[in-house]
């Protein structure tokens, strides 16, 4: 186990064509890694496969006692998409999602 933290950046389209290799990518670096920063300020274009994947890792590295979040708070299309979706301020589980989604996190 590496004890350091990682940045992983998405650009681009992220949907549900790209959602494997992104749920690949993010469960090696929790796997590997103690601090998960995810940098999705050039994402283009996002759908819900790509929330229900950033959802599904938070709680996976928490349960794992890791700490993951985005680099800024989110933004742009990824902001737009939890607009649409209605869940900024959801409640998963006991779990305040909202901050995955407000919080920028250092790497």
């Amino acid at each position: 186990m590496e004890h350091n933290s990682v940045r992983i950046k998405f650009s681009q389209q992220q949907s549900f064509r790209s959602a494997a290799d992104a749920a690949r990518v993010l469960l090696d670096a929790i796997q590997n890694h103690d601090k998960v920063v995810i940098d999705c300020d050039e994402i283009t274009s996002v759908d819900m496969s790509f929330i229900q994947i950033l959802i599904s890792a938070h709680k996976y590295a928490r349960d794992a006692n890791k700490v993951i979040g985005l680099k800024n708070p989110a933004g742009g299309a990824l902001l737009e998409c939890l607009h649409a979706a209605g869940i900024l301020d959801a409640v998963i589980s006991g779990d305040q999602v909202a901050q995955l989604w407000k919080n920028g996190v250092d790497a």
